[in-house]
């Protein structure tokens, strides 16, 4: 139970930061899940649905993040464009829950209240 509240906290606190970006004109149309947490499909489910956004699945998204960083050094260094910076070959992707999107909205306010409430608390 404690491991689920850990990552239904970051999943909310995700959900959080993907509002923040969307408020300010950001437009996202897909997301990439890479690295450790990309293991766990509980997890990606409940982003999907907390953000209602499928969530794709590279073919080798163990080093995922380090190969972008990679890319972005050797665009930096070299000057070469966007040919370095193609999406990976995608393996699978996870759906949101369709019955569950209104549920984790709820639970979603549920934390943002929560958050406000015992934020300036010391």
């Amino acid at each position: 139970a404690l491991t689920r509240a850990v990552l239904e906290g970051v999943t909310h606190a995700l959900r959080d930061s993907f509002d923040a970006m969307t408020q300010t004109g950001t437009k996202i149309d897909s997301l990439i899940a890479v690295g450790g947490g990309s293991k766990s499909d509980y997890w990606l489910k409940a982003i999907a649905t907390s953000l209602n956004m499928p969530i794709q699945l590279p073919a080798a998204g163990d080093f995922g993040g380090a190969l972008g960083a990679a890319r972005l050094g050797r665009m930096a260094a070299t000057g070469e464009g966007a040919e370095l910076a193609v999406p990976p070959p995608i393996s699978r992707t996870i759906e949101p829950d369709a019955n569950l999107v209104d549920t984790f909205a709820e639970a979603h306010g549920r934390y943002a209240d929560a958050y406000r409430a015992v934020k300036f608390l010391r």
